[in-house]
């Protein structure tokens, strides 16, 4: 049977499969799944975990058959399935649709591909050979409004109710949780706004409100999103989002209402000009960003005293707050 990595986890609360396929270009669904398998079968010491580009037949058959002393049960990982079975010869092929009838109740055969997946592979022989004898488990890249509900929701327990962000990360993740796992905690630390340790915490979109009013404390927000590694590239992307949207809401385009709300404050401080000045500036960070090794850090350190020099100061004054 083919299932999805949610209802297999379910599965795994009525019953136990022996022989189980994932497959799919999404790795943290892989992995969540197979240890909750790991899980459900108390394995402990009998793991054994390979690569499939480095398995034969004849070992693969041997640690099937083979007993171990310290663990009443045993898992076989075989990793880059795909490819272990490509390196079988036509009869080694029948002797493992055999051999995988012949498992026992205390051992478990566990094959994983992680690559991109098109609908031949529902074709390969080895997923018609797992699905007659035990579990499919398809991880697939998630549709976006998969990824809009889980961020949601993931959000909304750390009381941050942002739209803007949650586009923001569907639009940088491609459809991939291991895109968004790989930057999401990162994100998530620099967003939270509380006091930590006697240490102030900055979020992206703080450092972008003190940038474009002139707070010398911007140069603090820098240095603590750099210490928590978050990635220049995206600061750059909320920051150009920022601009674009407040030039938006200046000329009353079509924005909606908690865009209005955000950004309107910048409208009052920053005239149409200094705005355009802006996204010029944040042009060139982009371009040296890209082309230079010189340190990122540098670069934004950079751009906010071209800030200080290009925008009007009339305009800082009346918020009263200079560099």
């Amino acid at each position: 049977m083919e299932l999805t990595p949610k209802k297999f986890v379910s599965y795994l609360k009525r019953q136990r499969p022996g022989i189980v396929l994932f497959y799919g270009p999404e790795y943290s669904l892989i992995k969540r799944a197979l240890n909750k398998l790991i899980e459900a079968w108390d394995v402990r010491d009998g793991l054994r975990d390979f690569s499939g580009r480095e398995l034969g037949f004849d070992r693969f058959s041997e640690e099937l058959v083979s007993k171990l002393l310290f663990s009443p049960r045993k898992m076989i990982v075989v990793r880059e399935a795909f490819q272990f079975f490509k390196g079988l010869k036509a009869e080694e092929r029948k002797a493992l649709s055999a051999l995988l009838k012949s498992v026992d109740r205390d051992t478990c055969v566990v094959f994983v591909e992680s690559s991109d997946v098109d609908s031949r592979y529902r074709r390969h022989p080895l997923v018609s050979l797992v699905d007659g004898l035990g579990v499919v488990v398809l991880c697939r890249k998630a549709e976006e409004r998969e990824i809009r509900s889980w961020l949601k929701r993931k959000l909304e327990k750390r009381g941050i109710y942002d739209d803007e962000f949650v586009d923001f990360l569907v639009s940088i993740s491609g459809g991939s949780f291991d895109v968004l796992e790989k930057e999401l905690e990162k994100l998530l630390i620099s967003f939270d706004k509380k006091v930590v340790s006697g240490t102030k915490v900055y979020s992206p979109f703080s450092f972008i409100e003190l940038a474009l009013t002139g707070s010398p404390e911007a140069f603090d927000a820098l240095d603590y999103l750099f210490s928590s590694g978050f990635n220049p590239v995206f600061l750059l992307v909320l920051f150009q989002n920022a601009v674009r949207k407040t030039i938006a809401v200046k000329k009353n385009m079509g924005v909606k209402p908690y865009e209005r709300r955000r950004y309107g404050e910048y409208c009052a401080r920053l005239s149409e000009r200094d705005l355009v000045y802006v996204l010029e500036k944040l042009f060139e960070v982009e371009l040296r960003l890209k082309t230079t090794g010189m340190s990122p850090k540098l670069v934004w350190e950079d751009f906010l005293f071209s800030l200080r020099l290009g925008l009007k100061p009339d305009r800082r004054n009346k918020a009263g707050q200079t560099f």
